[in-house]
């Protein structure tokens, strides 16, 4: 039942069509500027350098071949995020299944299904629910695919899995270093014996890394990227603020994940270490902890962000089975409080779900140019003049809007004030944010005319008229 229904908020969200914003349209303007050889191996454009753009090269060409075929609409350029959505929540429910027991599976499939960034990323041009998919297929082969095989082979398959999936998820190897640690000890008694076979298995996935990243990575890494996500980083000239980044990462982590009330999860988290660690079973929790370890340590070294950002969905499924095995442990490790404290826990899905139901009938987007552009066609008159208000209007616009006339002005600042008398003034905006358009609202010289004015969720067309 959670399955079908976390399937149809998916499939909810990729059927509302949202008008794309600025990082899908980076990642299309990029697909149609290049051919489909140059596409996966070179630097690709910033149009944007508050969003610069990198991506998988399979995740482009397949984004590409879609958008050439079907004339880049939201529908066919969002066709592959939605089915790996989909695929991912059916796999990790039968994971779910094989590791946990029934209740922690319950708590864990509840807390995946009802995730709203990965409900959003269903109808998102990004490679984010790719990054799940490949994340719980990579945990399925190793250990759920063939259970009674040996270790070994499990991890080689799991390896062969990731030297594919790397091509179309970065984060694949992450997962597949994680998968070696847990599966460590039961390679061989002999640690050096153990260690070699380690190596020969995972030895695939790292010449595909290898050749991904001298042919993909590198190119793609770029200067504003680092910059852009140099909040998500720990700052070593400061070494005492290591351990509040931290906290505060794992803090936002959670809040991200499960919003809006994500950070009581860690409750659950904490609770499911400990039920791991007195069962006895490092195996299953060394799995589950090493993705967020290993990502951490990335993060030490400037390589890959730590924190509350849809880079990390793929620690999403890690961090559910663990929060599902605490939050079914919670009445065995405190008897007198265990059900009351499930109750408080049990807050976070239901909360999630919420959201997500609300989501049904008013479906989150980051922005609607397309509706702002289409009503300013029809009620624009050729002399009149436009405003593109704030980056992420500008940024939509290059999509919506390629080949402006002269009349039409691109304003990064929302609070530069417009000298002029009559004018069109186009705002877009996410509407899960408190949007402060006051300082564009009030202009010097006009005054808003509601009357010529339209609004719709994601963006504002207001029309100013003179004052008096």
């Amino acid at each position: 039942m959670l399955v079908a229904i976390g399937g149809a908020l998916r499939l909810r969200q990729y059927l509302s069509l949202p008008s794309f914003w600025e990082n899908e349209v980076a990642v299309m303007l990029n697909a149609r500027h290049y051919t489909a050889s140059e596409l996966p191996f070179s630097h690709l454009v910033s149009y944007n350098t508050q969003n610069p753009v990198a991506a998988p090269p399979i995740f482009l060409l397949i984004t590409k071949w879609m958008g050439d075929f079907f004339n880049y609409s939201e529908w066919s350029v969002r066709l592959l995020p939605l089915l790996c959505s989909l695929a991912a929540i059916g796999l990790f429910a039968h994971l779910a299944w094989r590791l946990l027991q029934p209740a922690a599976a319950v708590w864990a499939v509840a807390l995946l299904a009802f995730s709203d960034p990965l409900i959003f990323q269903a109808g998102d041009a990004k490679p984010y629910s790719g990054d799940v998919l490949v994340a719980v297929l990579i945990v399925w082969v190793a250990l759920a695919f063939r259970p009674n095989a040996a270790v070994w082979k499990r991890l080689a398959l799991a390896s062969a899995v990731t030297a594919a999936s790397v091509w179309i998820s970065y984060t694949a190897v992450f997962v597949l270093a994680a998968v070696g640690l847990s599966v460590f000890e039961k390679l061989n008694k002999n640690r050096w014996r153990a260690l070699i076979k380690l190596v020969a298995c995972v030895l695939p996935a790292i010449a595909s890394l290898a050749v991904v990243y001298s042919l993909s990575i590198r190119r793609q890494r770029d200067p504003n990227l680092d910059l852009f996500w140099l909040h998500l980083f720990p700052d070593w000239r400061k070494p005492l603020s290591v351990a509040p980044f931290i906290s505060s990462g794992t803090w936002e982590l959670f809040r991200y994940a499960f919003y809006p009330i994500g950070p009581i999860m860690l409750i659950a988290f904490g609770l499911g270490i400990v039920a791991l660690w007195r069962e006895g079973n490092q195996r299953l929790l060394i799995l589950l902890l090493s993705p967020l370890a290993i990502d951490l340590a990335a993060a030490c070294t400037y390589q890959y962000p730590f924190g509350g950002t849809r880079l990390l969905l793929y620690l999403i499924p890690f961090v559910c089975l663990l929060c599902g095995i605490g939050a079914a442990s919670a009445g065995r490790q405190f008897r007198w409080v265990g059900r009351a404290l499930q109750m408080i826990l049990a807050s976070v899905p239901v909360a999630a779900a919420a959201v997500a139901v609300y989501g049904l009938f008013w479906p989150q987007n980051f922005g609607n140019m397309r509706d702002a552009v289409h009503f300013l066609s029809i009620n624009r008159k050729a002399n009149e003049t436009v405003y593109l208000m704030g980056a992420q209007t500008v940024s939509a616009s290059r999509w919506y809007l390629p080949q402006p006339d002269s009349r039409v002005h691109l304003q990064l600042d929302k609070s530069w004030p417009i000298h002029g008398d009559n004018f069109w003034l186009v705002i877009c905006y996410e509407t899960r944010k408190d949007q402060k358009h006051d300082p564009a609202m009030h202009q010097p010289d006009s005054v808003l005319d509601e009357s010529r004015s339209f609004h719709t969720r994601g963006a504002d067309v207001l029309w100013f008229a003179p004052k008096g």
